[in-house]
């Protein structure tokens, strides 16, 4: 199967989708879709960047983490959020 009568068939098949249907298809295909590109820009960083986003990543699941609120309660008048 060539890539026009891919196109074609998917088209027909989403074509048929009923409404609840379509919408979730839609989140998946914007799930894959944004999946491709945070792993190309995954790509683009820095060796620093990304061992400080797996750091923190860690923290996070290890339980160090400062829910937003009580970081906004502490810090947000420095930045017009009080």
């Amino acid at each position: 199967m060539n890539t026009a009568e891919l196109k074609t068939k998917i088209l027909k098949q989403i074509d048929a989708l009923e409404s609840d249907k379509l919408e979730g298809f839609y989140g998946l295909l914007l799930n894959y879709v944004n999946a491709q590109r945070s792993e190309e820009e995954w790509d683009l960083l820095s060796d620093e960047q990304r061992l400080g986003i797996l750091a923190a990543k860690a923290e996070v699941e290890s339980g160090q983490k400062i829910p937003h609120a009580e970081v906004t309660a502490k810090h947000g008048s420095r930045f017009g959020n009080a």
